[in-house]
C-alpha cells in the first residue's frame, strides 16, 4: 500500500522521539562518569574526577541477576580459547573479521564511496632543532578533516613512523604545543609529549585529533548541544553514529587507517616500522587499531588495558569507546589478542584508580595466555608505572627498545 506523506511525516517523528528517548536514558550514566580530562594538553584536569571504583555503591541485586545473565561470559561467541598456535591463528582469522563487522568499518567504508584522502598542510613549518613540527588536516571521508601535527626528523631517511593518539583532552601537548608554563610543567612531568619523545627518537610522528573528542579545539566532533548525554560531546557523537548504522570507534579506526596510508606514502618513512601508542581514551582507539590493521607492527596502549567491567559489573570505559554487540563478542583481551604475534606493551599506573591493580593483574594473565597461544609468550609484556593514570616515557622506551634492537631510551 503507498504511504502517504503525512504517514511518512509521522513515521519520522516517532523515529526521532524514539532516537531522543534513546539519547536521554544515557545521559545520567553520562553526567555520572564526566571526563577525567585526560590531560594530553598537559593542562590539569578540570572536569569531574573520576569516580573510585572501590565503594560501597552496589546495582539493586534484580539489576545484578540481569547483568549477570547479559553479560555471561558463557554468551561469547569469539573469546580466544586456543592453546596452540593452529588453533590461535584458525580464531584470528574469524575473529577479525567479526571485529570489522562490528566496529562497522565496511559501512563507513561504503558511506566514503570511493573518496580518496588528502592532506592539506599549513605552510609555516617550525624548525626545533633534530626535526620540524607542521600543522595539517587529512580528510578521511567527505565532510571529515582531521586536524593533525606532524613533527619529522631532518635527512632522507627512511624513517619509523609514530602514531599518537589522544583520548578526552587536546592532542597538542603530545606535539609540543602548550597553551602556557603550567601546562608545559604538567605536560612534562606526566611525560605527554609523547610525539616530541618520538621525534627526538628519529620517528616521524604523527599527532592526530582523535574523532569526537570534544574537548579538543582541533578535532571533528558533534557536539551534545542540547545537554541530553551531560555535555559528553564523545557520547552524543557515538550515538549518532550508531544511529546511522556505523560507531565512533570503527570511525577513529577508520582514521588511523587512513594516515598510515597517507604516512607510509611519504618518500622518508619506513613501510615495515609503524608504532602506535596514546592514554586513556586513546590506548582504546590504540587497541582497535592495531586489532584491526597489521601495519601497526609496535603498540602500547596506556592507562587503559582492563577488565571490561568494574567490580560493581559497570562497563568500565567512558561510552564513547563501546559499540554494540562489543561484549557478546568477549572480553577486552580478546580484541587486544588480535594484535599477536606483533609486540604489545600494555602500561598501567599502579596509583591509577580508573584502573585496580587486581583487575589489571589478571587481564595482564589472560593476554599471556593468548600470547602464549599464538606461540610468542615474550612477545607481550604489562609494565606497572608508580603514579597514577599517565603516560610513562621510560617503560614504553625501553620496550620499543628491545623489540627493533637499538637503544631509545
Amino acid at each position: 500500500m503507498k504511504r502517504t506523506e503525512s504517514s511518512l511525516s509521522a513515521s519520522a517523528a516517532l523515529l526521532a522521539l524514539g532516537f531522543t528517548l534513546f539519547c536521554a536514558a544515557s545521559a545520567s550514566a553520562a553526567a555520572a562518569a564526566q571526563p577525567r580530562g585526560d590531560g594530553d594538553t598537559g593542562a590539569p584536569a578540570t572536569t569531574q574526577p573520576v569516580r573510585k571504583r572501590n565503594g560501597t555503591e552496589k546495582q539493586a541485586e534484580n539489576v545484578q541477576r540481569y547483568m549477570a545473565r547479559i553479560f555471561d561470559p558463557k554468551k561469547y561467541e569469539h573469546a580466544c580459547n586456543a592453546t596452540n598456535p593452529a588453533e590461535f591463528k584458525a580464531w584470528q582469522t574469524s575473529a577479525r573479521a567479526a571485529l570489522n563487522e562490528l566496529l562497522r568499518i565496511p559501512t563507513i567504508r561504503a558511506d566514503a564511496g570511493g573518496f580518496q584522502p588528502r592532506a592539506v598542510m599549513q605552510p609555516a613549518i617550525d624548525d626545533l632543532g633534530a626535526f620540524t613540527r607542521q600543522e595539517g588536516r587529512l580528510e578521511t571521508e567527505p565532510d571529515v578533516a582531521i586536524h593533525f601535527w606532524i613533527l619529522q626528523p631532518k635527512g632522507k631517511g627512511p624513517f619509523p613512523v609514530a602514531l599518537v593518539s589522544n583520548g578526552h583532552g587536546p592532542s597538542r601537548g603530545a606535539a609540543g604545543i602548550y597553551a602556557s608554563e603550567e601546562s608545559k610543567q604538567h605536560t612534562l612531568a606526566e611525560d605527554r609529549d609523547v610525539g616530541v619523545q618520538a621525534a627526538t627518537r628519529g620517528f616521524i610522528a604523527i599527532v592526530p585529533s582523535t574523532r569526537g573528542i570534544g574537548q579538543d579545539p582541533e578535532a571533528f566532533a558533534l557536539l551534545d548541544l542540547d545537554g541530553r548525554n551531560g555535555g559528553k560531546d564523545c557520547v552524543a557523537h557515538n550515538w549518532h553514529a550508531i544511529a546511522a548504522g556505523r560507531t565512533m570507534m570503527g570511525e577513529r579506526v577508520w582514521d588511523i587507517m587512513k594516515f598510515i596510508d597517507w604516512a607510509l606514502a611519504l618518500p622518508e618513512s619506513d613501510r615495515k616500522t609503524v608504532f602506535m601508542t596514546g592514554n586513556s581514551g586513546g590506548g582504546m582507539l590504540t587497541t582497535y587499531a592495531a586489532a584491526i590493521d597489521e601495519r601497526i607492527s609496535i603498540a602500547s596502549p596506556s592507562s587503559s588495558f582492563d577488565d571490561f567491567f568494574a567490580p560493581a559489573g559497570n562497563l568500565t570505559h567512558c561510552q564513547c569507546n563501546h559499540f554494540p554487540g562489543m561484549v557478546r563478542f568477549g572480553q577486552f583481551w580478546d580484541f587486544a589478542g588480535l594484535i599477536a604475534p606483533r609486540p604489545l606493551l600494555t602500561v598501567t599506573g599502579i596509583k591509577d584508580p580508573a584502573h585496580p591493580v587486581a583487575e589489571i593483574r589478571h587481564a595482564a594473565g589472560e593476554m599471556k595466555r593468548i600470547y602464549t597461544a599464538a606461540g610468542v609468550p615474550d612477545h607481550y609484556e604489562h609494565a606497572f608505572g608508580p603514579a597514577g593514570h599517565r603516560f610513562y616515557k621510560d617503560l614504553m622506551w625501553e620496550f620499543v627498545s628491545k623489540t627493533l634492537g637499538r637503544d631509545l631510551r
